[in-house]
């Protein structure tokens, strides 16, 4: 933030307090639940690998020939 208001233009301490406040109280937060989202997504798909009952190789072609946009990252 400092860097994008520049040095003409700085926050007031109370501002900076406020911004770093409202930071820990809405982004943080919303980290952690990402961070969760994405454990139970790699869960379920590990799941659903078993269920099918495919093996390492099956699970790393299919990840090698997955579409750029799969929500999750490979292996």
């Amino acid at each position: 933030m400092k860097r994008v208001r520049g040095k003409k233009n700085p926050l007031s301490a109370a501002a900076l307090k406020n911004l770093r406040d409202e930071h820990a109280r809405t982004i943080e937060p919303a980290r952690i639940q990402a961070a969760e989202a994405q454990r139970l997504e790699r869960k379920l798909s590990d799941l659903v690998n078993e269920a099918y009952g495919l093996t390492p190789e099956e699970v790393a072609l299919m990840w090698q020939t997955a579409p750029p946009r799969m929500p999750l990252a490979g292996p």
